[in-house]
């Protein structure tokens, strides 16, 4: 109990003495913040990453960049949309060929 003294007592001496000060305690004017909007923030960052994904692909896509579709979908770790996107490039070579192969009609 001394030794709560005695630390008490060389803590309040280490403090400036203000004599016939008075004191206004006033309302924090920071409450307390709430966090409780932010228990879905990785969530969300993770959304708003994947859908930029998506649409990187999609542009890809679009463009006819099958192969770096391919390779973007399998960077983001969607092996299935890769493979997909594949087999679509597969689909589309033949598409190509059959309609290669066959006699042009010429109209006048």
């Amino acid at each position: 109990m001394k030794a709560i003294c005695a630390a008490a007592m060389l803590a309040a001496s280490t403090l400036p003495a203000f004599a016939g000060d008075i004191y206004i305690v006033r309302p924090n004017p920071y409450p307390s913040v709430d966090f409780s909007g932010m228990e879905d923030l990785g969530r969300n960052i993770r959304r708003g990453f994947e859908r930029m994904q998506r649409e990187n692909i999609g542009r890809l896509l679009a463009a006819g960049d099958y192969d770096g579709a391919a390779k973007a979908a399998y960077e983001a770790g969607m092996i299935e949309t890769g493979m997909q996107i594949q087999a679509l490039k597969q689909q589309h070579l033949r598409e190509v060929r059959s309609a290669g192969s066959r006699p042009v009609s010429r109209q006048r």
